[in-house]
């Protein structure tokens, strides 16, 4: 009897794929199948990774794994992450948790009553970057936060696949919320947000999002999100995090992930560090998440990003949709609590 830990992926679009393969990489972790809505995609996907192609979701819960990762469309994790909790299964689903409140509220209600967990794959917290800055302000080293900005800003092919089952603000936006939250301690309590939509006019989505942040305890912010980039700029991300304190500051810059390969026939490229093997390993924020989820099933720690602290990241990007509509600020959580 194999002591690997049992993961199967549900949902092997683009990031699907990614994270099979780098569950497949890990180790002591076994990638023991995978299941898509898609079922030709399911069985090619399994196949190039010499796994079980799944059929169902039945079919993934009696298989009975340690754990399962969920990456299906943002708009479809209630159905196999409820269904899954109730079979007691650990659960790591991509994020963001919901796009309702209401399909949040159903799968914390689904994980406080099963004998699994729900974790909520919030990279940045395992990106070493993140976390340093985090240790800066936990440790009084830069004072009292006075503001935090954050940009993030993607390729329009990566938006232009996803228009139709997110927002710019869900897809992008939610990673910097959650990491302004997790690093300052503090909850963002209004916001006002503007937007301007050119390339995805006809899908009713916003190209660019600005959000402005009042926190709790009195300090600012702004999230800027952004799936407009030109498709030949190289980089998939360029992304950044200033925090301002009254005694110092920190900043990250992630346009290039301080990698970059030029060749002949594809010109400049910059590789995400999250799919290069080490010695036939996986390896940074990705691998990290995942093998973190590996020891939450085992009984050895405990979700990095619980499914309260992504519903209060969820709030802020649905209070940002609102002031979109409404044009004007709006209280994040005026009627959004989930019950603490």
């Amino acid at each position: 009897m194999s002591s690997s830990t049992r993961l199967i992926v549900i949902g092997v679009g683009r990031w699907g794929q990614e994270l099979a393969r780098t569950v497949a990489r890990l180790r002591g972790v076994e990638l023991s199948g995978l299941f898509d809505a898609n079922a030709a995609l399911a069985r090619s996907t399994a196949g190039a990774l010499g796994v079980a192609a799944l059929t169902s979701l039945e079919e993934v819960i009696d298989a009975r794994p340690d754990g399962v990762v969920v990456a299906t469309p943002d708009n479809a994790h209630r159905e196999p992450v409820t269904r899954l909790l109730e079979a007691g299964i650990h659960v790591l689903v991509e994020k963001p948790i919901a796009t309702t409140v209401e399909d949040a509220r159903a799968m914390i209600a689904a994980a406080r009553a099963s004998r699994g967990s729900l974790s909520v794959g919030h990279i940045l917290r395992f990106d070493p970057r993140y976390i340093a800055v985090r240790d800066a302000v936990a440790s009084g080293r830069l004072g009292d936060v006075v503001h935090v900005l954050a940009t993030r800003e993607n390729l329009k092919e990566h938006g232009l696949r996803r228009a139709q089952t997110t927002t710019v603000e869900a897809f992008l936006g939610i990673h910097d919320v959650d990491a302004i939250q997790w690093i300052t301690g503090r909850r963002v309590a209004r916001v006002y947000a503007v937007g301007a939509s050119r390339v995805y006019a006809a899908h009713g989505r916003n190209d660019t999002t600005v959000a402005t942040l009042e926190m709790e305890g009195g300090a600012v912010g702004s999230v800027t999100s952004s799936w407009a980039l030109p498709d030949r700029s190289g980089s998939m991300i360029d992304a950044s995090l200033e925090v301002v304190g009254t005694r110092g500051s920190a900043r990250i810059a992630m346009r290039d992930f301080g990698l970059r390969i030029t060749t002949e026939e594809a010109g400049d490229s910059f590789p995400n560090p999250a799919g290069v093997d080490v010695h036939g390993l996986a390896t940074g924020a990705l691998a990290d998440e995942l093998a973190h989820f590996a020891r939450v099933t085992r009984g050895e720690a405990a979700p990095m990003a619980t499914a309260q602290e992504a519903f209060d990241a969820l709030v802020v990007v649905l209070a940002m949709e609102r002031s979109l509509e409404r044009r004007s600020v709006v209280d994040v959580h005026a009627g959004a609590e989930v019950g603490r």
